[in-house]
């Protein structure tokens, strides 16, 4: 059995770039830890027997958040198909993938784990930084999609998931995991986002953000959606926590009330929210207890329903608001978390005006310099030297001619008659 852990692995995590959470359920409760790829292979004999999982991608410390990613590695999903289809062997219900699905409407996969009662299908991809998150999610949701039918879960499309590590054991019916390795290739986002997303897929999300010039053509429907605005403010607490080296007095709750929210809107999954945002209290400085995060949370269950309710969401929409659930301006989490200026340099969307607009300054100003533009300091210090030239030329007329007009003295230098006054005012 350890070969057969040995073999995942290595098609999982070969020269994985972060760290890999390995878990272990015992007794209801999940026991994990977030290692170097170096460090689990060495202790890979403490993690065998009933119940392990391992994670499909990799992230940048030793925590297993959606915020904490490092690589993207593997596209996935977990089809419960014993729940919809019959009969229950799954030998057949890959034999119907192939038929239906494998190649048409979705890449062959590179494994499918056998999990004991249910199937994972993996596809290796190129790894690629967390910037490429909506892109993979998209896909992910696009294969939720198509394989809905065969049972797919919802509740595990987010990027830090844990499956079943082959070798292990399913301890509801005591079968063993076991791994198909079908193929190699690796794939790249683009390359399944050309050839297997329809068209409808990268339309406008109806969650997008509200606009009222709704026939208005965007460049990019899905860069300022809802979703992506909850998975970047997310980043920015991390960073945040981060950045006073966990001291978060004062603001504790507030500050795992709002990740708690803005994780389950994101991971679809108030459960693994609730893990995750119990994971990011664990950094602070002087951690809540947990029976506290849960207690001063629990109302984030509440908005989480009106967020997913399609009712909700059109009264929210025909109030002007982006989607219905907990929505929270800029202005309002700044005063509430307490956050400085220049706190907010290191952040990408929890920043206030004047930041913005800062930030709109530098950019075009770096663009002013890429196009070979003259910086501010550079175009004043111009206008005065051509002023300069301008007096002097002036000055050399008068003296050749004392009695000249206004008008002729203009008309020599091509300027106004006004200019001509200010000038001699200047002498």
């Amino acid at each position: 059995m350890i070969n057969n852990a040995l073999q995942h692995l290595d098609l999982l995590h070969n020269a994985t770039d972060g760290y890999v959470t390995i878990a272990k359920k015992e007794n209801g409760t999940f026991k994990q830890k977030t290692l170097l790829p170096s460090e689990l292979l060495r202790n890979l004999d403490h993690w065998q027997g009933n119940d392990i999982y391992i994670s499909q991608n990799s992230f940048f410390i030793p925590r297993r958040r959606v915020d904490t990613l490092r690589q993207l590695r593997t596209l996935y999903i977990d089809l419960d198909f014993y729940r919809v289809l019959h009969p229950y062997d799954p030998q057949y219900i890959v034999w119907l993938l192939e038929k239906d699905c494998f190649r048409t409407k979705i890449p062959e996969p590179n494994c499918i784990t056998y999990s004991g009662r249910g199937l994972v299908l993996q596809w290796f991809i190129e790894p690629t930084r967390n910037f490429s998150l909506p892109l993979w999610q998209r896909i992910q949701r696009y294969f939720y999609s198509i394989l809905k039918e065969y049972g797919a879960d919802p509740c595990s499309l987010d990027a830090a998931r844990v499956f079943r590590l082959a070798g292990s054991v399913n301890s509801k019916n005591g079968n063993l995991v076991y791994l198909e390795h079908r193929h190699s290739e690796r794939y790249t986002l683009n390359e399944i986002k050309e050839e297997y997303l329809p068209e409808e897929v990268v339309t406008r999300n109806k969650r997008a953000k509200f606009s009222s010039s709704q026939n208005r053509t965007q460049k990019n429907p899905h860069k300022f959606s809802v979703w992506t605005l909850h998975r970047d403010r997310m980043f920015d607490l991390n960073n945040l926590v981060a950045n006073r080296n966990g001291d978060m007095d004062g603001c504790r709750e507030q500050c795992c009330y709002l990740y708690r929210y803005w994780n389950s809107c994101y991971v679809s999954d108030p459960v693994e929210a609730l893990r995750q945002t119990l994971d990011f209290n664990s950094q602070f400085l002087d951690p809540l207890p947990d029976s506290e995060v849960v207690r001063a949370t629990k109302s984030v269950e509440n908005y989480y329903k009106n967020f997913i309710s399609e009712t909700e969401f059109q009264k929210a929409r025909a109030l002007g608001y982006p989607s219905a659930g907990l929505n929270v301006s800029n202005q309002r989490i700044i005063e509430m978390l307490r956050i400085t200026n220049q706190e907010q340099r290191f952040m990408t969307t929890i920043i206030s005006k004047d930041e913005k607009y800062r930030r709109s300054n530098k950019s075009r100003e770096a663009k002013r310099r890429a196009e070979g533009k003259p910086t501010r300091d550079e175009y004043q210090a111009s206008r005065q030297e051509k002023a300069r030239v301008k007096l002097e030329k002036f000055r050399g007329l008068l003296q050749e001619m004392p009695n000249a007009s206004n008008r002729d003295l203009a008309t020599l230098l091509e300027v106004s008659e006004g200019n001509i006054r200010q000038l001699k005012k200047k002498l």
